[in-house]
Parts: C-alpha cells; sequence; structure tokens
C-alpha cells in the first residue's frame, strides 16, 4: 500500500487528469507489479552470485520517486516507458553478463510489462536534459530524445570542444553516444 500511495502521488503531479493513471486500481496494480519484480529479482539475482546484487526496498522506492526526474507526456503507455528505463538504470545496469542482462529484461522485468500488455520502444531513445527546455528553466527534466537528434546534438558540442581546446579523437557510435546521454 506504500508503493500505491507513492505511485499515485508522483503520477497525479505528473498526469493530474489521466485516465488511465488517475484511477486507484491502476496504482494498485502497478504497485503489485513493482513489488512482484522485486521478489523476482531478489530470487534470480542474490549476493551469492555478486556482492553488488544487494537489493532493497529503499531501491523500489528510489525506483518510483526517480519518475519525478522525467518529462512524463500524456501518452497511456509512456509512463511504462519511463518506468522501465530507470529500472534499467537502477537495477539492469548492476547485473553481470549478457545473460543475466537478458533474463533481467525477460524473466524478471518482463512480467512487469505483461501485466500491462506493453512493449516499451526504447532501442532509439535516451533520456536527457541537454535537449529538453521544460516549462520550468529552473529545473530540468529528462526528456526523450531520438539517437539521431542526441548524435547531432553531441557532434556539435565536440566541435566547439574542439575549436576551443583541442581535438578529441573520439569516434561517436551508439554505445558511446548511450553512455554519454547517462551521463545527465
Amino acid at each position: 500500500q506504500v508503493y500505491t500511495v507513492y505511485l499515485k502521488a508522483v503520477l497525479q503531479s505528473r498526469l493530474p487528469n489521466h485516465q488511465l493513471w488517475s484511477d486507484y486500481k491502476n496504482m494498485e496494480k502497478l504497485a503489485g507489479s513493482l513489488l512482484d519484480f522485486y521478489e523476482n529479482l531478489k530470487k534470480r539475482f542474490t549476493v551469492d552470485h555478486y556482492r553488488h546484487y544487494l537489493f532493497t526496498p529503499r531501491d523500489i522506492t528510489s525506483l518510483v520517486i526517480g519518475l519525478l526526474r522525467y518529462d512524463i507526456t500524456d501518452s497511456e503507455h509512456q509512463p511504462l516507458d519511463v518506468l522501465t528505463h530507470e529500472a534499467q538504470r537502477l537495477f539492469r545496469d548492476r547485473i553481470v553478463g549478457e545473460d543475466s542482462s537478458r533474463s533481467f529484461d525477460g524473466d524478471v522485468w518482463g512480467p512487469v510489462l505483461r501485466a500491462w500488455n506493453h512493449k516499451p520502444d526504447l532501442k532509439d531513445s535516451h533520456f536527457t536534459t541537454w535537449m529538453f527546455g521544460g516549462e520550468d528553466k529552473d529545473v530540468r527534466m529528462l526528456g526523450r530524445s531520438k539517437y539521431e537528434d542526441l548524435l547531432s546534438h553531441v557532434k556539435d558540442g565536440q566541435i566547439k570542444y574542439e575549436r576551443e581546446f583541442k581535438e578529441l579523437n573520439i569516434l561517436l557510435f551508439p554505445e558511446i553516444i548511450d553512455r554519454i546521454a547517462r551521463l545527465d
């Protein structure tokens, strides 16, 4: 019930009149999905495998509170896309190895998305503040950017830097752009 209240507060602040996300039953369902995810995560990835696989309820709270950093639009599934991105940032980035990462996507995080009948499309998306102004200039929200737009923005920054200081000799490819975007 604690996470239901947290989710309601977060989503009501971002989408106050949204039909799907203002319904209390949907908040309960999403909170239940997150708690099931947490239990699956703890069973699948234990400190017996790697010491840093110590997951606590504080991580789930960080996941929910982390939604406040994003500019969530009125799209029905945008909050689920953002939640997926935040879960990947907080949990999947700690997972060691390709097989374990696939297991996280399919067996651990997958049931959350299947409960909502949603398949997020995050392959060509990055969340940054660089290209997104938002309404409040003092608070920079994370907005969704396409890969091509972010690549162009990074190349422009690289050119400006190289004009003023020195040549960087950096080859920009998708993994580098992804790492640069995560710095934000």
